[in-house]
């Protein structure tokens, strides 16, 4: 009886695990006419590697005259986006920060700070997870590429999809450091940092750098006193092509092309973000900058979407109407596009 009692035992564990742990599924365990067939990538691997420089960033905080609730903020801002591939790349977004921190700097550190984080997601033809084989995919709402760039995105089998041979993994890395891998199960990521043996593609993971000494960052931030953004705070983020226009921007960047990009804006915003004493430390101590290129590039119908992140602590001089930074030269003008969103520079003189 005590015999039986657990073979019943064991019997009710392996319909629960069954359950809550379902076997993952394999090529051969599908129709194959319903699997969209594995893209092997091209012999001669590619690397997508876009980066960006802060040339000038101006900025104004004043009170608005007609409401005490609010105050007018503008910023104006040129980056300098280059491509370091070999391969066009199409720049599907910028995103740039600001940020005024309490912080502690590592020792012998006297000259700022600068950091690099870089993110890439590809196929996989197979993968291995706690010893588990995995050689399928399934991907909600055809949603492609989009998909691929959704990081947190949420799936669900039932709803509209596709299964494709390979598996999906994403992997970020910041100060040449891994932050985490993950895995699509089931239209869902999952983070499988340490437990995953898979290919990883050329060029990949990023290769280190001499860099100077990173900042450490404690809790303590003031970003929301130096808001670039009503409703997120902290960030200004540029759409390419942006909306409205009437012509398609040219978000096609050749390789090794570096192209000057404005983030600009002024708009009113609330006062409970912004605590204008607190922008006294600007005089005496420095800002951080933070930039993020959202990069697509396609070779022999392959496309590898990139996340690159890169951030400068700078000082910043106080002018009449705000604050400035720059490296060009003073007399510099700048002239826009008809988008507004390239940047030609030229001497005033």
């Amino acid at each position: 009886m005590k015999n039986e009692t657990n073979f019943l035992l064991i019997g009710l564990l392996s319909l629960i695990v069954g359950s809550a742990f379902a076997s993952p599924l394999l090529v051969t365990e599908l129709d194959p006419e319903n699997i969209k067939p594995y893209l092997k990538p091209p012999s001669a691997a590619f690397t997508s590697s876009v980066t960006s420089d802060v040339l000038y960033a101006n900025f104004s905080v004043t009170p608005n005259v007609e409401n005490d609730k609010r105050f007018d903020l503008s910023y104006f801002v040129v980056l300098n986006v280059t491509n370091n591939s070999d391969e066009p790349a199409n720049v599907s977004g910028v995103s740039f920060d600001a940020q005024v921190q309490d912080y502690t700097l590592a020792k012998d550190n006297s000259g700022g700070y600068s950091t690099s984080a870089s993110g890439r997601t590809w196929t996989a033809k197979e993968a291995w997870v706690d010893g588990v084989h995995y050689t399928v995919s399934w991907v909600p709402n055809n949603r492609g590429a989009g998909f691929e760039e959704s990081f947190d995105y949420q799936g669900d089998p039932e709803l509209d999809g596709e299964w494709i041979e390979g598996v999906k993994i994403q992997e970020y890395y910041i100060n040449y450091e891994l932050a985490y891998t993950k895995i699509n199960m089931n239209g869902t990521w999952v983070d499988v940092t340490g437990r995953i043996i898979v290919e990883r593609p050329a060029y990949w993971p990023p290769n280190e750098q001499p860099m100077d000494p990173v900042l450490i960052w404690d809790s303590r931030s003031l970003m929301h006193e130096l808001s670039f953004d009503e409703y997120r705070y902290e960030v200004a983020i540029l759409e390419i092509p942006p909306r409205g226009t009437p012509e398609a921007f040219n978000e096609i960047w050749a390789p090794h092309e570096s192209r000057l990009i404005a983030v600009k804006d002024a708009r009113a915003v609330q006062s409970k973000y912004f605590e204008l004493e607190k922008l006294e430390k600007l005089k005496t101590e420095e800002i951080v900058f933070n930039t993020r290129i959202s990069t697509i590039v396609t070779v022999d119908n392959w496309t590898d979407p990139v996340l690159s992140e890169d951030s400068i602590q700078v000082f910043v001089e106080e002018t009449d109407d705000g604050y400035v930074y720059s490296v060009l030269p003073e007399d510099t003008a700048f002239t826009l596009d008809d988008f507004g969103v390239e940047v030609f520079i030229e001497s005033r003189n």
